[in-house]
């Protein structure tokens, strides 16, 4: 591909999709900070769940589907910092928020 072509992606990625930009990047800075060994036992066990948390910010954005917002729902508070970090905190609710959001009776 040409430059022109790498740079209109490298746009529509920054602008559209801050959120997975941003996680990836954090991912190698943290890798590179702490000097994670990504190969060894306690690495794969431990930080597995970073390629589902990739995969889910690509869901996320300020778009929406038929109008409707897209929300994620989640417990895992390194990808709500993140959230919260590209401002895209109100995407983002834990189950008891999202019962609630929902008037599901015990919420």
């Amino acid at each position: 591909m040409d430059t022109e072509e790498l740079n209109n992606r490298a746009y529509y990625l920054k602008t559209q999709l801050p959120l997975s930009v941003g996680f990836f990047q954090s991912i190698l800075a943290t890798v590179i900070e702490d000097n994670i060994d990504m190969t060894s036992k306690k690495s794969k066990a431990k930080r597995w769940n970073w390629l589902w948390d990739y995969q889910v910010s690509f869901l996320v954005s300020q778009n929406t589907i038929n109008e409707g917002n897209i929300i994620l729902v989640t417990s895992d508070a390194e990808l709500v910092k993140i959230l919260r970090e590209y401002n895209l905190g109100e995407k983002v609710m834990d189950v008891k928020e999202y019962l609630s959001f929902l008037k599901v009776n015990g919420s």
